[in-house]
C-alpha cells in the first residue's frame, strides 16, 4: 500500500494512483521508529535500501527489488526539494515513509 501526501496534479502528471490508508489501533508492542536522514547526494530510493537492509540485517542485493513496490525514479521526484511532500508505502515488513530529509521505518 502506498500513501502520497501531496498536491493531486503532482501525482497525476507522473501517473500515480493514491489511496488513502487508514490506521487502527496501535499494536501492544509497536516496532520502534526508525530514522534515516537523506544525506549529501544520496537519493531517497537508495536511504531507504540501506536503511531496511541495515535493520533487517540483509545485503542490500537480497532484499526485495524496491520497484516491485514503488517507482524508485517517481519515488525521488515526488520527494526531493519538496519538504512539503511526504510518501507512505510498506516494504520488507516495514512501514516506510519517506520526504525530503528522512526515511521513517515503523
Amino acid at each position: 500500500m502506498i500513501i502520497l501526501l501531496t498536491c493531486s496534479k503532482s501525482l497525476k502528471r507522473l501517473g500515480i494512483n493514491t489511496r488513502l490508508k487508514t490506521r487502527g489501533t496501535a499494536p501492544a508492542n509497536p516496532k520502534p521508529m526508525i530514522v534515516r536522514q537523506i544525506q549529501g547526494s544520496d537519493s531517497p530510493s537508495h536511504t531507504v535500501l540501506r536503511a531496511v537492509a541495515t535493520e533487517t540485517n540483509t545485503p542490500v542485493l537480497e532484499l526485495e527489488p524496491l520497484y516491485e513496490t514503488i517507482d524508485p525514479e517517481s519515488l525521488n521526484t515526488l520527494v526531493t526539494g519538496d519538504a512539503a511532500v511526504r510518501v507512505a508505502f510498506d516494504y520488507q515488513d516495514f512501514t516506510v515513509t519517506v520526504d525530503a530529509e528522512r526515511v521513517v521505518l515503523e
